[in-house]
């Protein structure tokens, strides 16, 4: 296990830039000459420190090698895209690329995803050979009212394809997923786009062989999941169990199993393996013993079959770090079978991290890799540490041992991966605890029944019964996740930002006190200290500790919608996103972002005004109960997104008020919102439009004002002018109807900005708009300190009361 730190230690350490190529070779050479230097010594001294010398040295071997190893996974070789001129790549023009499928493609919802080793790229007037891993996914636009298909796809196919090559994107928004660094860390370098099924080409069918054989493999098990799975909902959790793809599985049940700590069990994990495995490998002993063979024969027949059984499972999943990790495990366990010598939890833990860590170094850093192996080793520490201090009660009799070690066994696991989940996903729910009890038991015999439906597809009256078992098991998961998600909705720890050092630190923590033969009395009060740590100080160093607001504005697209935090606590929702059938800001976005930072409720939504780009996201909102209040302009629509609106206010009998000129509304002690427009009708006859009866608020903390300014145009800007004059001057303000050459005429921007003014466009990247204008961009650079754009990412800011400035998050 210590050589896996120390190689994990030196990729940590060449992935910092702690030093150049040299520096690492040196190392590497320093601790083998010390190696040597060591035996010398100890030939000729009886008592030496020898042993101690030899570690040393090959820790720090180890350690130069992982270093070497992320330099050299790093370094890009001479034909790939990056040593290309970024010319060829300017704009995202289209560009023509060859290459072969390559690992499993996954198919959902009309979108196909694969990846492409590509070895030709074709430009104007040359074709280059190249070497590269490209993520593509083809996709029909949705613009397109009747698309032809794209059509099926097999690894090992070649194929040729045009469009846009562009870089992976970076997350878009402080809760979302980095897919940029996740490709990043699997050797990916590039995305490709294809919209049209017109762009795409077979050169050539995959031949028969390994990635084929995957290929059909996975197709027959989704198959024979749809013909003996009635329910949809069943068959996209088996999918996941077996095969390891939640492509298929609904949102809301994504969230349902993350909030109750329940997530790890649709993630092909060390218990998958465990049954697909280490069952079978028990079950063929009394199978092939009754053919009269020797114990020796048995033992390495069933043990070259259970092998061969999970490098065929470990295929079909997609070759995941936690299957691979257990899968390493199970050889070394099974092998210390076959040799008579028992390998240690850890050593075989050690031995699957070096050799993950090997093949792709940058494993370091996937959330699955860290929460894998630190759940394993939080178990193999802890666990046999909490079943010596429960008492005797407990752990009498089979059932209740069982019982009490499913809690020990999930607080371990808990325990070890709380630091990884605050860094990756910001809360930690520890309601799993005790739904682990039920739910595991209730995984195995689904996965269980899941794989016997498969294993007797040729029986189909057979299949039928395992699947209509498998399906019923998985309702009953199913249901308690959402149960547990009802019960225990308390049961959460929400610290978004955690400093990766302060993950480094409780890591170091944990080890020790899991590396104690035994624990003292004494250690009670360091745990103690450990426990103020993670829940106090943790907490505490997130967020500043002087009072100030924060107003978050969202990447939503061409859409609008804004999080303002008080100092107090409080949250106010300004506009809800846009929704269509292919997007929903509230779910893909603004729902993330509150679990992520531990936001039960927002005490108020303001919409702006009822178009779809502004009030989308409003009915997700208020069916997941998050709303206590909705605040709007009063203006009806005819269309079915306004109706379903009033509908889920009404069934969740949420406040609801219209905001006018000169209405004031506090949010918490500090804070106040003054609604400037729009105005009565007898106040203004020519502000009649939709945009223009926009709510246009103004949120007053300390000496600083923030202006909500909707999609209000040139008319509504004039009143607004004419109005309050130079009560208009804000520090930050959002631009009128996300820049627009209608809105932000000169003298609003006049009225409005200062040379200390914020100006935030909302819009969408590529929108069809072609919007933000750039007469308004400049015209707002002009008078304004800082002009930002969503379409870049989300943007940040912060006041004190006395000054703004940005909160970097990426």
């Amino acid at each position: 296990m210590a050589c896996a730190v120390a190689c994990a230690l030196g990729i940590a350490g060449a992935a910092s830039g702690w030093g150049p190529l040299p520096v690492w070779i040196g190392l590497l050479v320093l601790g083998m000459l010390v190696a040597i230097g060591g035996l010398v010594w100890n030939r000729y001294r009886l008592v030496s420190l020898g042993p101690l010398v030899h570690t040393i040295a090959l820790l720090v071997v180890v350690s130069a090698a992982g270093g070497l190893r992320y330099i050299a996974w790093e370094t890009p070789s001479p034909q790939s895209l990056q040593t290309l001129p970024d010319s060829l790549f300017s704009d995202a023009l289209p560009v023509h690329v060859v290459g072969t499928v390559h690992g499993p493609v996954i198919t959902h919802d009309g979108t196909t995803r694969f990846e492409l080793q590509a070895d030709r790229l074709l430009t104007a007037t040359d074709t280059l050979r190249i070497h590269d891993r490209i993520q593509v996914r083809w996709r029909s636009s949705p613009w397109d009212e009747d698309p032809p298909p794209f059509p099926d796809v097999v690894a090992g196919d070649r194929w040729a394809m045009t469009g846009p090559l562009r870089a992976p994107p970076a997350p878009r928004n402080p809760a979302d997923f980095d897919y940029g660094a996740y490709l990043h860390n699997h050797g990916i370098h590039w995305t490709l786009a294809v919209d049209t099924p017109a762009h795409v080409e077979r050169v050539a069918s995959a031949p028969p062989g390994y990635a084929r054989s995957v290929h059909h493999a996975r197709s027959y098990v989704m198959r024979t999941l749809h013909a003996h799975v009635h329910t949809e909902a069943a068959r996209s959790i088996q999918t996941a169990l077996l095969l390891g793809d939640r492509s298929a599985v609904d949102d809301a049940h994504r969230t349902a199993f993350a909030s109750t700590g329940l997530m790890h069990l649709l993630a092909v994990s060390g218990l998958h393996v465990l049954l697909v495995g280490m069952l079978v490998y028990h079950l063929l002993r009394s199978l092939l013993m009754r053919l009269g063979w020797s114990r020796r024969r048995v033992n390495a027949v069933r043990a070259a079959l259970t092998l061969l059984l999970l490098l065929t499972y470990m295929a079909l999943t997609g070759a995941r770090p936690s299957v691979v990790r257990a899968t390493l495990m199970a050889a070394l366990l099974i092998g210390g079978t076959l040799t008579q010598r028992v390998y240690a939890s850890l050593n075989a833990l050690g031995a699957a991290a070096l050799i993950l860590l090997w093949m792709r170094p940058t494993a370091l850093y996937d959330p699955g890799f860290q929460l894998s192996f630190a759940a394993v080793t939080s178990i193999v520490l802890f666990n046999p540490k909490f079943m010596s201090l429960c008492p005797g009660i407990l752990t009498h009799g089979s059932v209740r041992r069982f019982l009490t070690q499913s809690v020990t066994v999930s607080a371990a696991a808990l325990l070890g991966t709380t630091p990884f989940l605050l860094l990756h996903f910001g809360f930690v729910s520890g309601a799993g605890l005790l739904l682990n009890i039920i739910a595991i038991p209730l995984t195995a015999l689904a996965l269980a029944s899941g794989i016997l439906t498969v294993a007797t597809s040729a029986l189909p009256g057979v299949a039928s019964l395992f699947g209509a078992a498998a399906d019923l098991l998985t309702q009953c998961l199913l249901a308690t996740a959402y149960g547990g998600a009802m019960v225990f909705d308390g049961w959460q720890w929400a610290v978004p930002h955690v400093s990766g050092w302060v993950v480094l630190f409780l890591s170091v923590v944990l080890l020790v006190f899991g590396g104690m033969r035994q624990w003292q009395p004494r250690h009670g009060g360091w745990a103690a200290l450990t426990s103020v740590l993670l829940v106090v100080w943790i907490p505490l160093t997130a967020r500043p500790l002087a009072p100030t607001l924060d107003i978050l504005f969202f990447d939503v697209g061409q859409s609008d919608a804004a999080l303002i935090r008080t100092p107090d606590g409080r949250h106010l929702l300004v506009d809800a996103g846009l929704r269509t059938p292919h997007a929903n800001a509230a779910e893909y976005t603004i729902m993330p972002h509150l679990r992520y930072a531990g936001i039960d409720a927002l005490d108020a939504v303001l919409i702006t005004h009822p178009d779809a780009d502004h009030l989308g996201g409003l009915p997700t909102l208020l069916e997941a109960g998050v709303v206590n209040a909705v605040w709007d302009n009063g203006e009806t629509s005819n269309r079915p997104l306004y109706d379903e609106t009033i509908r889920w206010i009404e069934d969740r009998q949420t406040s609801h008020r219209t905001v006018r000129e000169s209405d004031t509304l506090h949010i918490g002690d500090h804070t106040r919102v003054v609604g400037l427009g729009p105005p009565s009708s007898a106040s203004s006859s020519d502000v009649q439009t939709s945009n223009d009866r926009s709510v246009v608020a103004a949120l007053q903390y300390g000496s600083m004002q923030i202006l909500f300014s909707g999609d209000v145009e040139a008319r509504a800007e004039h009143w607004l002018t004419q109005t309050y004059g130079s009560a208009l001057r804000s520090d930050v303000v959002t631009v009128p109807h996300h820049g627009s050459p209608t809105s932000s005429s000169m003298a609003f921007v006049n009225a409005v900005a200062h040379e200390n003014t914020h100006a935030v466009i909302s819009a969408g990247r590529y929108n069809q708009f072609g919007f933000p204008d750039s007469t308004v961009v400049s015209r707002w650079e002009s008078h304004a300190k800082a002009v930002h754009q969503t379409s870049t990412g989300a943007v940040w800011l912060r006041t004190d009361g006395d000054s703004v400035w940005v909160v970097p998050w990426q």
